[in-house]
């Protein structure tokens, strides 16, 4: 009985990893291909998922996306040392296909 409550924890303890690596290959794909913009972060929510010194944070925020001013959540993983604060200006890219899927710059 303890092996499989052992493999049980295992297994949850391993799916925030998963997420994270997914996370990075999509920051990775996003550094050569993303749209180069700014946003201003209005408010920001930092997740319980930790990685060492990663966290992912809920950012809203006011993005210029084609010349237009757009207010919307993204997600993204950072490094705790970078943490953005509220108000500040950041540069980002994202994806055409998906402007939730960002990266900060």
């Amino acid at each position: 009985m303890e092996k499989i409550i052992n493999k049980i924890k295992s297994f949850l303890t391993r799916k925030p990893q998963l997420n994270i690596y997914k996370q990075l290959q999509s920051q990775h794909f996003l550094l050569r291909t993303g749209i180069a913009t700014t946003a201003q972060i209005l408010d920001i929510t930092q997740e319980d998922c930790e990685v060492i010194d990663y966290v992912y944070l809920k950012l809203w925020v006011n993005m210029k996306i084609h010349n237009t001013w757009v207010r919307h959540h993204i997600v993204t993983l950072l490094n705790r040392k970078d943490i953005p604060s509220i108000g500040q200006t950041i540069h980002i890219k994202y994806s055409s296909e998906d402007i939730s899927t960002v990266i900060i710059v």
